[in-house]
């Protein structure tokens, strides 16, 4: 039987809050901020935990063996600390993005952090080589840090809805 669609009985879609460039701003500046204030913190306590001694002289073969422990320090805390990098930046993003009357979905926002911070894994190299030049290590520079925090974002903003449906 066919029944008329009435607004009574015709679900309403779910709707988004309205997208503020403001907010996208804070987001991304949060997620920079916040992943500037604790890699450091984590690079610098991952260092004292695996290699903690007295402070380290690169001449003569102990010298050369510590330069070694450094390097190798970089080689396996680099892909850690990028990987907490887009995570810290996720979740800055994510505590920005769910004040008020929005939330979003916590599991896109870290996916999409700790996938772009993968990404820069493989630029930050690129980034700091030798050949480039003034300009183009800044900008290549700023698109390795930004990354995670936009990519956070757009995580965030692609599931953002409201956290209780709006009356009517």
């Amino acid at each position: 039987m066919c029944e008329s669609i009435t607004p009574e009985n015709k679900k309403q879609a779910p709707q988004k809050p309205p997208l503020s460039w403001r907010t996208i701003a804070g987001e991304i500046l949060a997620g920079t901020a916040t992943a500037f204030v604790s890699v450091p913190v984590l690079y610098a306590s991952g260092a004292i935990v695996l290699f903690s001694g007295p402070g380290h002289d690169y001449t003569g073969s102990v010298g050369q063996l510590h330069l070694f422990g450094d390097l190798a320090m970089f080689i396996f805390l680099f892909p850690v600390v990028s990987g907490l990098y887009g995570l810290a930046s996720a979740l800055g993003v994510y505590l920005v993005g769910s004040g008020g009357k929005q939330t979003g979905s916590l599991l896109a926002t870290f996916g999409c952090g700790f996938l772009a911070a993968g990404v820069t894994l493989f630029v930050f190299p690129f980034a700091f080589s030798s050949h480039l030049i003034g300009v183009e290590k800044i900008v290549l520079g700023a698109v390795v840090l930004l990354t995670a925090p936009i990519m956070a974002t757009l995580g965030f903003n692609l599931t953002r809805k409201y956290k209780q449906p709006p009356s009517s």
